[in-house]
């Protein structure tokens, strides 16, 4: 039977470009676990826009596993990202990862369910 645990995933300030800043882990066991993200906060705290890019999946992430990739953010916004009907999945070991145009100015959360089964 499957299981499905709802929970704040990970909170961060990001790093630059070049050091993404790893948000979540998904558990690599048991097997056949999996996480659901449903839902990104992004808030941009400085008093210009910066650019944030992020990404998921499994080993070293490249532009083809970027949710967002260097998407502008207006200074002092925060998006909320909550896409009705849809989630991303990070399998098993895989990561959600997030950098900057500058450091310690822009955040994430991240929030999903662990699911087993």
């Amino acid at each position: 039977m499957a299981t499905d645990t709802q929970k704040p995933l990970g909170q961060s300030l990001v790093s630059v470009v070049g050091t993404p800043t790893v948000l979540y882990t998904a558990p690599a066991s048991p097997e056949n676990r999996m996480a659901r993200i449903e839902a990104l906060n992004i808030c941009n705290t400085d008093t210009v826009a910066h650019a944030i890019t992020i990404r998921t999946g499994v080993g070293a992430l490249t532009a083809a596993n970027s949710i967002f990739d260097a998407a502008p953010i207006p200074a002092n916004t925060t998006w909320i990202c909550s896409p009705q009907g849809y989630a991303f999945l990070v399998a098993a070991g895989g990561t959600i990862q997030a950098f900057a145009d500058v450091a310690a100015k822009v955040s994430v959360s991240v929030y999903g369910s662990e699911v087993t089964g």
